[in-house]
């Protein structure tokens, strides 16, 4: 009787087995599964920049304009101001849409240095647009020679009717930064190049990824900017030669 006994036990411990093991299999792959849940959710994944053409203009009267030329719209709340680095209060704004004109007065006593828009994602902050103005004339090196660099400025496109843009000229360190909004561009076009370059008069660099050309003119006077993308024709003087 005993030994019947111990063999049905010895039995039914065996049959047990696998379900435990399964049971502890599928706890487990739980545990993993929370634990890679949290994870995931904690890592903050950064949000995606809008794309859209911003104008900063220094009206040369203690005030400076902001304009939205086109792309994305920008929610109240979504996007900041900033003066010389400090916030602006611009909640009687609304939202930061194609046509958008934003004119704020820099703060009283101080000089104007810098205007920055500013993206407030989800995770953190993402720069959109920066302007310096540093009231010093900016140059760069054609053949060893001085071309002072032109101010930002509105343009006028050519060959089929008349549309208007904006030209966004800095230098970062030994870089020239050239930012181009146009009617026909998703937001902005950026192209950067170095302060000292070399060129034949009469000639051109080609950045043909952007579709940018910077040709010199024959006359060595002065360097030119040029886009061709039909039906738009940009051709603007970036840079004078000192005489």
């Amino acid at each position: 009787m005993n030994k019947s006994f111990s063999r049905i036990v010895k039995k039914g411990d065996s049959a047990v087995s696998p379900v435990i093991a399964v049971l502890l299999i599928i706890a487990i792959t739980i545990v993993l599964a929370a634990v890679s849940a949290v994870a995931f959710i904690s890592y903050n994944i950064p949000d995606a920049s809008p794309i859209l053409g911003i104008s900063i203009k220094d009206n040369n009267d203690g005030t400076v304009t902001v304009s939205h030329l086109n792309g994305a719209v920008l929610k109240q709340g979504e996007y900041k101001i900033l003066i010389n680095g400090v916030s602006q209060d611009i909640s009687g704004f609304g939202d930061f849409a194609p046509g958008s004109v934003i004119k704020l007065n820099v703060p009283s006593g101080t000089t104007l240095e810098s205007v920055a828009v500013v993206y407030a994602g989800k995770f953190g902050d993402t720069l959109l647009a920066l302007k310096e103005f540093g009231g010093t004339a900016q140059y760069l090196k054609v053949n060893g020679e001085n071309y002072k660099l032109v101010e930002s400025h509105e343009y006028d496109t050519v060959s089929v009717g008349s549309y208007t843009g904006y030209i966004d000229i800095s230098k970062n360190g030994n870089q020239v930064v050239i930012v181009v909004t146009r009617d026909g561009f998703s937001g902005s076009k950026k192209i950067t190049f170095s302060d000292e370059i070399n060129l034949t008069p009469g000639s051109y660099i080609s950045y043909e990824s952007d579709g940018f050309v910077i040709g010199l003119r024959e006359d060595s006077q002065y360097l030119d900017l040029i886009i061709d993308a039909p039906p738009y024709l940009i051709y603007e003087i970036i840079a004078i030669r000192e005489s």
